[in-house]
């Protein structure tokens, strides 16, 4: 069986495919992590009987120096119910006492009003970061959770409202 369609080192910039998730929305696409520690999202046909000819490069960041082990496109609200703020977020993981020097800090909305839109990348040195696809410039939340490798995560939901 012949695939249609082959993410080649030359698309990721050099570097090899560490890491893929796919997205299952309005707007399908993958989210490639790479060994170089850089991130890309690929956009694919919204049919299927639009043929896979080539990709387009949606999005791509570096995401740090270390390889990203693990992407993962935040859950629709259809499959998920998700309340958290990133403020919330933000709270719970300062508690940890952790500090993420030189990550930088951007402004707070709801994710759910996002959905299409942002991912989940960890690196293998520990740094976490939510992206949105229409900015690279800075994530949406950066964070060292660990001073360990990373090497999985998952994006799950939180308690719903009380």
């Amino acid at each position: 069986i012949k695939p249609h369609v082959t993410i080649s080192r030359e698309l990721l910039g050099g570097s090899a495919a560490a890491c893929v998730a796919w997205r299952h929305s309005s707007q399908p696409g993958l989210v490639v992590g790479c060994w170089d520690g850089s991130v890309c999202v690929l956009s694919l046909p919204r049919t299927a009987a639009q043929p896979f000819q080539s990709l387009d490069i949606q999005f791509a960041v570096r995401q740090d120096t270390q390889p990203v082990r693990r992407v993962v496109w935040h859950p629709t609200p259809h499959s998920a119910k998700l309340s958290q703020s990133l403020d919330e977020l933000e709270h719970a993981h300062s508690s940890e006492g952790l500090r993420a020097e030189g990550l930088g800090e951007c402004t707070s909305t709801s994710l759910d009003q996002m959905a299409d839109y942002t991912f989940l990348a960890v690196s293998q040195g520990g740094v976490f970061r939510v992206w949105d696809i229409r900015d690279s410039v800075c994530a949406i939340l950066p964070k060292l959770l660990t001073r360990n490798a990373a090497y999985d995560a998952a994006w799950v939901a939180g308690p719903g409202p009380n």
